[in-house]
């Protein structure tokens, strides 16, 4: 029987968690899916009446975004 490989160090794979959203809907997401890549982040948002004159307005939405870090994020128009 053959023995399986093991990798080195320098080939493992470190895993590292960048799910904020489901920290911060803990209460609805199951622990089991808390914080892993079986859970699936989506984000809707209506921009219908978004109007980006204030540059520190976007850069807030934009900082925002990349703090919940989705995995989908769709803007309705």
């Amino acid at each position: 029987m053959a023995k399986k490989k093991r990798r080195s160090k320098a080939t493992q794979r470190t895993q590292i968690s960048n799910d904020n959203l489901s920290s911060y809907l803990q209460d609805f997401v199951p622990d089991s899916l808390q914080g892993s890549d079986r859970f699936l982040d989506i984000i809707t948002w209506n921009i219908k009446f978004f109007n980006n004159r204030d540059p520190k307005r976007v850069e807030n939405i934009l900082n925002i975004l990349r703090e919940l870090n989705a995995d989908i994020l769709y803007f309705k128009k």
